[in-house]
Order: C-alpha cells, then sequence, then structure tokens
C-alpha cells in the first residue's frame, strides 16, 4: 500500500488546479499511490484529474477545494472511499460518497466499494452525470427517493451489476429527466419503472441494457413523456412496450435491435407523430395499429422486422401517401417502410374483432357492441386489453361482464368519439380493471355497469 500527500506547493508552476498532468507526472509517483492526500492550498480539482487511477482505493479532498471537474474518478475501479475535510464548505462526504455541501447533489460513488446495495440520501435532486459508471459487480441494488429530480447522461452506465432500480414512493416522484446513457451497457438490469413525471429520456439511456425486459410507465394515462430519443432501447430485450398516449415522436433505432420485441401497444387516444428511421429495425414485431395521429413514418422504420400487418385507418394511409413514391395498398402485400411483405389493414372498415398479438384486441363494429360482436372469435376470459373503434355508438348490456382479466379499455378521443351509451353491468366483474377513460361523447352509463 502506497500513501502518498500531494502538497500544493510540491504542484509544477505552483497553479491551484490540480490536473491529471500532475498527478501522473509531477507529484512523485503519486500514480502509483493507493491513498491520496491532497494538500491544503489545492482549490480546483480539473476534470478527469484522476481518470483510470486503478490503483487508487482512497482520497482525502482538503477544506481549499471550491471546484471538483467532471468525470474525476472515472475509471478508478478500486476507488472505495472518498474523504471530505469536515472545515470544507463546498463539498461534504457521507460514508465515502462525494456530495456538495447540500447534500442534494451525489457527485461520486466510490465504484470500487464492496456494497451489495446503496440507499440515496432523501435530501438528493441529482444524480451526478458518471457518478456511479462502472461501478463494482458487487452493486446490484440502488434506491431512488422520491426527491430526485435528475439523474445525470451516463449516471449508471456500464454498472454492470446493477439488477434493480426501486424508485421508492413513485406516485409522488419528482423525477423529470433520465440522462442520455443514464444506464447505457446497464448488463444485469431488468426491468424499470418510470414515473409519470419524467418528461425526458435521453437518448441511448438504456442501450444495450441486454437483459432489460420489462419497462413500465408508472400511471401512464397522465404520463408527461413527449419523446422517446434516439437508440433508447436498443438492443435490449424487451418483449413488450406500451407507449405512453402523450408520446408525438419516437426517433431514430428508439429500439433497433430489439429482436425479443413482439409486441407494441398505441392506443385510441395516441398523439404519435413521428416514427423516424430503423426505429423498429431488427425487431420481432408482426402486427401494429397506427393512431390516426401519425404523420411521418421514417426510412426503413420497419427494416428487417417481422411486420406482416399494419393496421391503420384512411387518413393515416392518404398522409404517409405523401411521403412515398407509391401508394400504400390496402389488402395487398407490398414493401412498407423497409419491410418488403406487409398488408395494410383499413380500419375504418372493419365490423369484427381483430386479434393483436394474441391478447391484445380491437374492435370496431358499426352500431351497437354486444357479447355477439365477439365471442365466436374469443372467450370473454381471455380478453386482457380492447380497443374499441370510432364506429361502435353503444355497448349493450353484459358485453364484458365477468371477463375477469380484462385490465385495460381504450375509447376514441373526444373528437372521434361516437358512443353515446355504455349498458347496465357492461363491464361488471372486470376486476382486473383499475381505471377507465369514458370520451366526453358517452350521455347514459347503465346501472352496475362498472360494479365489481
Amino acid at each position: 500500500m502506497v500513501t502518498v500527500t500531494i502538497s500544493y506547493v510540491e504542484a509544477e508552476g505552483n497553479s491551484s488546479l490540480f490536473t491529471y498532468e500532475q498527478f501522473i507526472n509531477d507529484a512523485n509517483g503519486a500514480s502509483d499511490a493507493s491513498i491520496i492526500t491532497l494538500g491544503e492550498g489545492w482549490t480546483d480539482i480539473s476534470n478527469g484529474a484522476f481518470q483510470d487511477a486503478i490503483n487508487l482505493t482512497e482520497i482525502t479532498i482538503p477544506a481549499s477545494v471550491q471546484n471538483i471537474g467532471v468525470n474525476v474518478f472515472t475509471g478508478a475501479i478500486n476507488l472505495t472511499k472518498i474523504n471530505v475535510d469536515l472545515s470544507n464548505n463546498h463539498y461534504v462526504d457521507i460514508s465515502g460518497v462525494l456530495f456538495d455541501f447540500n447534500k442534494t447533489n451525489l457527485i461520486q460513488y466510490p465504484i470500487g466499494s464492496d456494497r451489495t446495495s446503496y440507499d440515496i440520501s432523501l435530501s438528493v435532486t441529482t444524480i451526478g452525470p458518471t457518478s456511479f459508471q462502472d461501478a463494482s459487480s458487487i452493486l446490484t441494488s440502488v434506491n431512488i427517493p422520491s426527491s430526485v429530480i435528475t439523474i445525470g447522461s451516463s449516471a449508471f452506465q456500464s454498472a454492470i451489476g446493477l439488477q434493480v432500480v426501486t424508485l421508492n414512493d413513485i406516485s409522488n416522484s419528482q423525477l423529470t429527466t433520465i440522462g442520455s446513457s443514464a444506464f447505457q451497457g446497464a448488463i444485469s438490469l431488468s426491468s424499470i419503472v418510470i414515473p409519470d413525471s419524467v418528461t425526458t429520456i435521453g437518448s441511448s439511456a438504456f442501450q444495450n441494457a441486454s437483459e432489460l425486459q420489462t419497462v413500465t410507465f408508472e400511471n401512464i394515462s397522465n404520463s408527461q413523456l413527449t419523446t422517446i430519443e434516439n437508440n433508447v432501447f436498443d438492443s435490449t430485450s424487451l418483449n413488450t412496450i406500451t407507449i405512453p398516449d402523450s408520446v408525438t415522436n419516437i426517433n431514430t433505432q428508439s429500439f433497433y435491435n430489439v429482436n425479443t420485441l413482439t409486441k407494441i401497444n398505441i392506443s385510441n387516444n395516441s398523439r404519435l407523430l413521428t416514427i423516424s428511421e430503423q426505429a423498429f429495425q431488427y425487431t420481432s414485431i408482426e402486427e401494429i395499429i397506427l393512431p390516426n395521429t401519425l404523420r411521418t413514418i421514417g426510412a426503413n422504420a420497419f427494416l428487417d422486422s417481422s411486420l406482416n400487418i399494419v393496421y391503420m385507418t384512411l387518413t393515416t394511409n392518404g398522409l404517409l401517401n405523401n411521403i412515398l413514391d407509391t401508394d400504400i395498398l390496402f389488402d395487398t402485400p407490398s414493401p412498407f417502410f423497409g419491410n418488403d411483405n406487409v398488408t395494410v389493414k383499413n380500419i375504418n372498415k372493419v365490423t369484427h374483432i381483430i386479434d393483436v398479438n394474441n391478447d391484445n384486441y380491437f374492435i370496431d363494429i358499426s352500431g351497437e357492441l354486444s357479447k355477439g360482436s365477439y365471442e365466436n372469435d374469443i372467450s370473454f376470459n381471455n380478453i386482457q386489453y380492447i380497443r374499441i373503434g370510432e364506429n361502435v355508438t353503444s355497448i349493450s348490456i353484459n358485453t364484458f361482464n365477468g371477463a375477469n382479466n380484462l385490465s385495460l379499455v381504450t375509447f376514441p378521443n373526444d373528437l372521434t368519439s361516437k358512443i353515446n351509451v355504455i349498458g347496465s353491468s357492461a363491464f361488471q366483474g372486470a376486476t382486473s380493471l383499475s381505471s377507465i377513460l369514458i370520451p366526453n361523447s358517452v350521455t347514459t352509463i347503465g346501472s352496475s355497469a362498472f360494479q365489481g
């Protein structure tokens, strides 16, 4: 074990800025040290000052330090403790973890720590950029309090042992930003719940999180997210994704190379405007319902995917034809944004139930929807998700009575809905249905319509 104190007067040029060059060249071989104490007098620690200091296990920061740059300890894979002099008025440490003086910004977790889990302090509002990057594989769990507003860029990048990220008290979460590459390469992370308060998920946020199978948008109907940025879920292992209605843009390669992805749910109330280039390239999606808000699909959006059926309205079809060399023809297998053999179905003409990916159903009956509208296609006990079309004018009595696996029902939006009556006991006994958004067109709801 080599212990070194680097005094201020020892630095070449007598500068008060401690730099990477001084660490490597000027500090009496300090680059080989495992325990370093910076002497009083240093006021600034430059960007990357201890980058890749693989021998460093512990460091003490003096009271005089006022500014600490970015990526200071990136790659210091054996660092277990960061100490801050108690007289420092700008920074503090809590059990070897570096914070700003007010303890609102978690600046650096010592990535060589032998902790298996870490609870972030309730005072923290920002998890700083690269703060857990390359954390030891021993760290498997992190608890994030509802006070956190920002998870910085690359905060948990390549934290290869991280299996569980828990956002505590998620219904009261203040989180708005998940920075670019925040969980990129977190190869053990299997699931994540994203609060409805999140407005921004940066590019490549979960890229190459290769075991990520489940992403849940908490209270999805109130989600504030508007854009799924470039490569956000690139090369993950997602099976299903439900896009929040608030999302207007699915950007380039958002789901690129997610070859496990078989289902994407987009509701009637979606505000989706754009699916960008290569967004779903190399996925296993076979069928998709496109919302009538959609205006643009980028080149090769579905290249080398399993897509073979697309459902869309006449309106969407007309708008998409404006950006293509040849018209999209209904009921005729033809090229569709990178996929060579896709059949496009006209939702406006649908008069019966459509099975979309086994348990997600679209129903558009002209007039009254009753149990007889679908019972030849599927037992009501097997229905989990129902999307009601724009031509349904009423839902008759007992239509979904006893459908105890039904957990999601979406209606047309207020501008297009024709439904005016939901009959008695229509959803009675649908015990898995926790919430429902009823369009303004409905004027009558019968007795016991949602009982039980």
